[in-house]
């Protein structure tokens, strides 16, 4: 028997998942003198704050270092002071205040037709990213629908095979592994169950990539494993869960146009399956992503670059989990029934986003402007819109 306060919430939702929850989800709980009452778990998780990334995206003194040749390519990404008094970053306070790395990767060509690439505090979509030739445009807050895992992670260290099968045609062969970050917010239900490390995932996954004249599209599909979550959501010790499998499908399409114009679709499709352990009988998620890219270079001058995004982040379409929860008590003989419940975790909100991007090289460096709206912000329906806009401006040395 496990004492629960059920004034407090009973684990966290993930990013995909939102506003989900509400009534529906019943069940028996007793109290100290052996009385039961009836109580609706449909409450019980609670919401996960929206991630605002203008504070991360332009917040810190970044210093990228990179070199390459013809057969290699190497990249260095420090920062001073980061991870700052973030106790999930795993740092000392005297660790934080040091300049430390905060990704590096390399490529290098093992023949005329196959390259290899490792990466760490990198994601490898990144690495695959760069070897396709595709561009993030900029964004700062509207994310491609294949970049990272659609929920809150770090990745740790990463592989990447790719191989020119035949002309413009590449297949690719990927793995990854990290960990998924919990909340960084004081109030989090779950901090005091929580060790040094969240949970950690695993992703194995292939693809193929090629282009024929002004078309490129890509598919792929991996599988991606949590030990300790369910797309970022984290249970507490009540429910006695395990991890959760997921099965990821990837597609993208770019069309170039003449007179420098580029339009990009990418589509990503999620199915998850929960482990059945505790209260967990089970359970399957379907969850999807979306972006629509209009690009065009040199927009008002030789050399400009601007993009409008449409953009949906990872959401949970419609499934939940299945729990065996007490639904009758005798108080006879103390016997307790069990029954299976579902907990719905598709929300009610739907993050959409529109940003728009301009860049130009002025005086040695880029001069960039960013402005979005952000419907929905972390699918939260009562969420009230994020607006705003941002400018840049970055110079290597």
């Amino acid at each position: 028997m496990t004492a629960v306060p059920l004034g407090a919430p009973l684990g966290l939702l993930g990013g995909p998942m939102g506003d989900a929850g509400g009534a529906g989800t019943m069940g028996l709980v007793t109290d100290g003198f052996g009385r039961a009452f009836t109580v609706d778990f449909g409450g019980s998780l609670g919401i996960r704050r929206p991630d605002f990334k203008l504070s991360g995206a332009i917040g810190g003194l970044v210093h990228q270092q990179s070199a390459a040749s013809s057969s290699l390519a190497l990249s260095l990404v420090t920062a001073p002071g980061a991870g700052g008094t973030d106790a999930l970053a795993g740092l000392s306070f005297h660790d934080a205040r040091r300049a430390r790395t905060l990704a590096a990767s390399v490529m290098t060509r093992l023949d005329a037709h196959t390259r290899l690439g490792f990466a760490a505090g990198r994601g490898t979509g990144g690495l695959l990213a760069d070897e396709r030739g595709e561009s993030g445009h900029a964004m700062l807050i509207a994310d491609a629908a294949h970049e990272g895992l659609g929920f809150a992670a770090s990745p740790g260290i990463g592989t990447i095979i790719r191989h020119n099968i035949y002309k413009n045609q590449y297949v690719n062969l990927y793995a990854e592994s990290g960990w998924v970050s919990g909340s960084r917010w004081q109030d989090d239900p779950l901090l005091r169950y929580r060790s040094r490390s969240d949970s950690r995932y695993q992703r194995l996954g292939a693809a193929w990539d090629g282009h024929l004249g002004p078309v490129r599209a890509a598919i792929g599909a991996s599988w991606l494993r949590e030990s300790d979550s369910l797309l970022g959501a984290r249970l507490g010790p009540v429910f006695g869960a395990g991890g959760a499998t997921s099965l990821v499908g990837d597609a993208s399409f770019t069309l170039n146009m003449r007179e420098d114009w580029q339009i990009a679709a990418v589509w990503r499709q999620m199915w998850t399956r929960p482990d059945a352990r505790g209260l967990v009988a089970g359970g399957a998620l379907r969850s999807t992503a979306f972006s629509l890219d209009l690009a065009k270079a040199g927009l008002l001058q030789a050399g400009d670059r601007a993009a409008l995004r449409f953009a949906q982040p990872l959401r949970v379409a419609r499934g939940g989990i299945d729990l065996m929860l007490p639904v009758a008590h005798d108080y006879a003989s103390g016997q307790t029934d069990f029954g299976r419940r579902t907990y719905n975790l598709a929300p009610t909100g739907r993050e959409l986003v529109v940003e728009a991007s301009y860049a130009l090289s002025l005086f040695g460096g880029d001069l960039i402007a960013n402005t979005w709206w952000r419907r929905d912000p972390g699918h939260i329906a009562a969420m009230p819109d994020d607006r705003g806009a941002a400018l840049r401006f970055t110079m290597g040395f």
